[in-house]
């Protein structure tokens, strides 16, 4: 790993020690509860799916009550979150799927559980690295701007998130067993710091070898 990219890694863990943001889900390793509630934070905010983070997971404590859930009860309850109709079926046959192929396990296999319904790259990766410790990327639009601006990579692909390329550099960036304090470090980062409208160069600490703080 080059300097620039050192500094990166290091600064972002650093920061990340004192300016973390708080979430339940965050300070959790079992399965049930991070692979769910990805599927909740998709497509709305992380405030959005913590005020009713506690309702739900008291209505649905496991896969199994998830699976025999009421559609109109469930739909009712995650309404706040939008796409309450595609989401609740997600959530049932996501359910389903989990008790019926897996025995009521959240595979610890990135390739199996990439097969599950409704389960993508950023999924598989939370799991992946909140559950079972395994170094994987989790690149949303935050991580990608980040990683953007500051090593001024361009992905030629019309939805970045789906560039292979750009999820195999914020791999390669991870230090061995970290992998929680840098992805969830780079998000929060891009949220206080590095903000898509008016971001704070000033008060950035990697703005010194940032390229987007270069150019502007």
């Amino acid at each position: 790993m080059d300097k620039i990219a050192h500094i990166f890694v290091e600064t972002i863990i650093k920061w990340w020690k004192n300016e973390k943001r708080w979430f339940p889900w965050r300070y959790t390793e079992e399965p049930y509860f991070i692979l769910v509630t990805e599927v909740l934070l998709r497509k709305t905010t992380a405030k959005q799916v913590n005020s009713l983070y506690n309702e739900f997971f008291t209505e649905y404590p496991t896969f199994k009550s998830l699976s025999c859930a009421n559609r109109d009860k469930l739909k009712k309850l995650i309404a706040p979150l939008g796409l309450s109709n595609q989401r609740s079926g997600q959530l049932i046959k996501l359910s389903k799927v989990i008790l019926e192929e897996h025995g009521g396990k959240v595979p610890s296999d990135y390739s199996k559980l990439l097969n599950l319904p409704g389960v993508g790259r950023y999924a598989a990766g939370a799991v992946m690295c909140q559950c079972y410790m395994q170094d994987e990327a989790m690149v949303d639009r935050n991580v990608i701007r980040v990683i953007g601006r500051y090593f001024n990579f361009k992905s030629d692909k019309k939805d970045p998130s789906t560039d292979l390329k750009l999820w195999d550099f914020t791999k390669y960036l991870i230090p061995i067993g970290k992998c929680k304090e840098f992805n969830l470090g780079v998000m929060d980062f891009a949220n206080a710091i590095c903000r898509a409208k008016n971001p704070k160069c000033s008060e950035c600490l990697l703005s010194e070898f940032c390229e987007y703080n270069q150019e502007n």
